[in-house]
């Protein structure tokens, strides 16, 4: 078995402004990501290609993607969670049942604890694969 072992590939006319693609990986990569809190004034704590977030209301959220995706036939993932020593610490992440939930440049998704009562986040992810 063979390691390459690199800190940067160049394309070929040596220029690094574009990401490498690889097809065999593209589909297993995520899209985007954050990781927010939802709390008082949402506040993004680190992320790939989501440039904000907008708060709705109580538990509902819009994440804004940075550069678009293709189509709106992403999949996403979403999870949250309060304060250990709340309790409320179990929560349910999903995309909005909101009429037009997602689109190409963003996607509203909403918290709800166990008995479905929507609520905001200390600490809320939402993955995109697409």
């Amino acid at each position: 078995m063979s390691t390459i072992r690199t800190n940067e590939i160049l394309h070929s006319d040596g220029s690094t402004t574009n990401e490498p693609s690889i097809p065999a990986l593209d589909q297993r990569m995520a899209k985007a990501w954050v990781n927010f809190k939802g709390t008082s004034t949402v506040t993004i704590h680190s992320s790939y290609n989501i440039s904000s977030i907008t708060d709705i209301s109580v538990g509902k959220y819009k994440a804004h993607f940075t550069t678009a995706m293709s189509d709106i036939n992403y999949c996403t993932s979403v999870g949250a969670s309060v304060s250990a020593s709340s309790s409320q610490w179990g929560m349910i992440g999903a995309i909005d049942n909101y009429t037009e939930a997602k689109n190409a440049s963003w996607v509203r998704v909403a918290m709800s604890d166990y008995n479905n009562i929507q609520r905001d986040t200390k600490d809320s992810s939402i993955l995109i694969f697409a």
